[in-house]
């Protein structure tokens, strides 16, 4: 197939200087560009396309010359075949991927079609020629008349050299009557042609005014689909941005809800965690209580209060009677006492020593205070010398015993709950005799003090001996 190498406009004017089909191949790069490539080589399309056929030129889709002929002819699609006529109409467009014989059948159609309409157009000019010919025919008597049609000089030429053939007997007259139809004839003529070439000038006006509205009214078209494609494409993304927002409001909304059961649920998990520790800890605080309970209920601490303000700490079983206690304490005093509690007040009898440490509530711990009774210290007090000796060395043999009390082990700290009945036969000879001996001096010494109170006071004067209150008066 044989392209036209110059641009556009020159392959117009050459197609119209030819009479030829002006044949625009639009290509592209994609695969329906390559089948079309390969029917435009063919030797029989080439053949039907031949030179004096059409001017064929080829544009790329994307260069500049395409989008100049796309506002006259707009481009469709890619690849495309455009055949113009002499008049600038299209005959025939061929586009898009096409078999090999439709497209013959196509071209070899359209060559055939606009070789219909030339034949017409040239008989029509052919009658017309005829026509001005045998119009001229009646001046064409008169010789050198087509060399008159420059001038007036030539005419008279033509009348000069009219007169030298064998006709030059005529007269002048005559001949003057000829040059004066000539030159009517001639006038007549300049007037036809200036009245055809003014209608063809006007012919044309009106063909370029109506190409300039057709080329008007495509770019308003083209305008109009634009902004329709425009509008298209603003609803499309509209739609598109709604479904989006749509779309992650809806993942907003699971992930919300997702986390919300999570949260839930280890909120559960943490709460069921935290019930069952503090039902563990209840349970163990139970267990422990119980434990502790049971300990405490078992076994009956109790504290002494002696006389001389020293407490004595020794642990009973819960079951034994306060005999138990009374015996403990005779043993390390030595004499006859009185047990009582300060709060609530109250003074165990001898009926009480069969009651135990339950039944008297002194179970798991109590406090006992101990106040000799008054028949002992009258038994204890003998001898006027030894008193007196007894007297100035008791203080001494008091800060002795408080030392002893702190490097020394409390007998009653290691004595065995369940032999507190025979505590006197367990109790070592240095400790008895040590007991002995400070309970004989606080005799003396609570007999020197007993010489200064009356032996008959009651046991709520006694409440006070030897200056320890032991109750709130």
């Amino acid at each position: 197939m044989e392209w036209f190498s110059g641009n556009i406009p020159q392959a117009i004017q050459l197609a119209k200087e030819r009479g030829s089909i002006f044949l625009v191949y639009v290509t592209g790069e994609d695969e329906d560009t390559k089948g079309m490539d390969k029917m435009w080589e063919d030797a029989e399309v080439s053949q039907m396309c031949k030179r004096d056929a059409t001017v064929a030129i080829k544009i790329q889709g994307n260069s500049e010359s395409c989008t100049f002929f796309s506002q006259i002819y707009p481009v469709v699609i890619i690849p495309s075949a455009y055949f113009i006529g002499n008049n600038g109409t299209p005959l025939e467009v061929i586009g898009g991927k096409v078999d090999a014989d439709s497209f013959r059948q196509k071209v070899q159609n359209v060559l055939e079609r606009n070789k219909s309409n030339e034949a017409s157009p040239a008989q029509s000019s052919q009658q017309q020629h005829m026509s001005s010919a045998a119009s001229s025919s009646a001046a064409s008597q008169l010789p050198g008349t087509s060399a008159a049609s420059s001038s007036r000089s030539d005419v008279a030429m033509a009348a000069t050299s009219e007169e030298e053939e064998p006709q030059k007997k005529k007269s002048k007259p005559e001949l003057d009557d000829r040059v004066e139809r000539a030159r009517e004839l001639l006038e007549k003529k300049k007037a036809l042609k200036a009245q055809e070439e003014f209608e063809k000038e006007r012919l044309k006006e009106v063909e370029r005014r109506k190409t300039g509205q057709s080329v008007q009214q495509l770019k308003q078209f083209q305008q109009e689909r634009e902004i329709l494609e425009v509008k298209e494409q603003l609803k499309k993304e509209k739609e598109e941005e709604r479904k989006a927002r749509e779309h992650i409001k809806l993942e907003i909304a699971r992930d919300r809800a997702e986390r919300n059961a999570k949260y839930q649920t280890e909120k559960s998990q943490k709460t069921e965690q935290q019930e069952a520790a503090r039902k563990a800890k209840l349970v163990e605080q139970q267990r422990a209580a119980a434990e502790a309970g049971a300990r405490r209920s078992e076994t009956a601490r109790i504290q002494f209060r002696l006389p001389d303000g020293s407490s004595v700490s020794n642990q009973f079983p819960s079951s034994e009677r306060l005999q138990a206690a009374y015996e403990f304490v005779v043993q390390r005093m030595d004499c006859d006492v009185t047990l009582s509690t300060a709060y609530p007040r109250r003074t165990f009898t001898q009926s009480d020593m069969d009651a135990t440490f339950v039944d008297l509530q002194l179970a798991p711990t109590a406090v006992l205070i101990v106040v000799p009774a008054s028949g002992s210290l009258g038994n204890s007090s003998g001898g006027g010398g030894g008193g007196l000796l007894s007297l100035l060395f008791a203080p001494f043999m008091v800060i002795w015993n408080l030392i002893m009390s702190f490097f020394a082990p409390s007998p009653a700290l290691t004595q065995n709950s369940n032999s507190s009945a025979g505590s006197s036969s367990s109790t070592s000879a240095a400790g008895g005799d040590r007991e002995r001996q400070s309970a004989t001096k606080r005799s003396r010494q609570e007999g020197n003090i007993r010489r200064m109170r009356n032996p008959d006071d009651d046991d709520d004067e006694n409440a006070t001996w030897n200056g320890n209150s032991t109750q709130q008066m």
